[in-house]
């Protein structure tokens, strides 16, 4: 496993502590056999090896998907996106993705993936920062790969339905996922995490449509009649008819 490399592990530590790495980790990745170095040519020069050599890159080199998640979660950490102050700028998130769509089997559905469980693994809190990346994130995503967005696989989440996510995960979820993917258990979900914040009526307009589902519209319901605040409950049921 990649994960278990010493030196992808230092990797990790160092964009985790400062987001950035080491001149000497990018000499130490010159010295790893060529296959490796090959298969992540592209994700090093993004996480700042400007100078390795890239002379043999050929071809995308066959990866597991697990192999493919953990390079695209470095990415991320290299942002920040596990604070609540992710970095960006629109020349960063064009990089992102052509590094995504490069790699072997590459999809935006992997971004999505790894950011919802980056998300979750270090409780990153709903800013106003966090909601600007994801939305800059994902529509630049589908404006430079619309067709791989409309059919990448997001079957991650039609098989894994959580019962508790984070504000910040069920923004991810309303923005990042094409609808289709999100199965009626998803959206009481959603809208539990995301009632008590300013962003709950920009969400019910973005998944009107949804809520016109009947099957959504019973499990949102049966949600409901334990909501304690009356003014979220009108709120809601309003949206609902």
């Amino acid at each position: 496993m990649i994960r278990e490399n010493p030196l992808f592990q230092r990797i990790e530590t160092e964009l985790l502590d400062s987001g950035q790495i080491t001149d000497s980790t990018c000499a130490d990745f010159e010295k790893l056999p060529s296959d490796i170095r090959l298969q992540v040519i592209d994700i090093m020069k993004f996480l700042g090896c400007k100078d390795i050599n890239d002379s043999a890159s050929s071809a995308p080199i066959s990866m597991s998907d697990n192999e493919r998640l953990f390079y695209i979660r470095l990415m991320l950490l290299r942002m920040s996106a596990h604070t609540e102050a992710p970095v960006w700028s629109s020349w960063v998130v064009q990089q992102f993705w052509q590094v995504i769509t490069s790699l072997h089997e590459g999809n935006p559905s992997d971004f999505v993936i790894a950011y919802f469980k980056i998300l979750a693994e270090f409780q990153v809190t709903l800013t106003q920062t966090v909601t600007h990346f994801i939305r800059d994130m994902v529509v630049e995503g589908i404006r430079l790969y619309k067709d791989k967005y409309d059919h990448a696989n997001f079957q991650y989440f039609s098989q894994n339905t959580p019962s508790i996510i984070t504000q910040s995960q069920a923004y991810l979820c309303v923005f990042g996922i094409p609808p289709q993917f999100l199965t009626p258990t998803w959206y009481p979900t959603i809208l539990k995490s995301l009632t008590h914040t300013n962003y709950l009526s920009l969400v019910l307009n973005e998944i009107s449509d949804e809520l016109k589902d009947d099957k959504n519209k019973i499990l949102i319901n049966e949600w409901l009649q334990n909501e304690e605040s009356i003014s979220i409950r009108e709120i809601l049921r309003k949206a609902l008819e």
